[in-house]
């Protein structure tokens, strides 16, 4: 008399494709995951490279600047000094929203005229 199986070939195949196909989306989620750090490491190591680059050239242009944070939408100059040094305004955002991240949006004003383009 024949044992009789606990499972049909077709569960069996169907499970074998769900392993598979659960493996795989695994390594796919693992190797994006790495590839997200290798970019945020690659970033990091630019912006620290170009900011590097920007003191050489303000130092060696005579030009002494310091940077303060601020949540305000305008980073540059601030019209004050704090002795030597030029205080410029560099925006930070401790909680980017969507709409931090989105475009910008321009507007175009005439000159003379009360008119404005959006």
């Amino acid at each position: 008399m024949a044992e009789t199986s606990r499972w049909s070939r077709r569960t069996i195949l169907l499970l074998s494709v769900l392993c598979i196909s659960l493996l795989g989306n695994a390594g796919l989620l693992g190797r994006a995951w790495w590839t997200n750090q290798q970019w945020e490491m690659a970033m990091n190591g630019i912006a620290s490279y170009a900011a590097a680059m920007q003191a050489h050239a303000d130092f060696a242009n005579g030009v002494r600047r310091q940077y303060e944070l601020s949540e305000g939408e305008k980073s540059g100059y601030t019209h004050r000094n704090d002795g030597p040094f030029e205080v410029w305004q560099w925006t930070y955002y401790p909680n980017p929203s969507i709409n931090q991240l989105s475009p910008p949006q321009y507007s175009l004003t005439i000159p003379g005229s009360a008119a404005r383009l959006d």
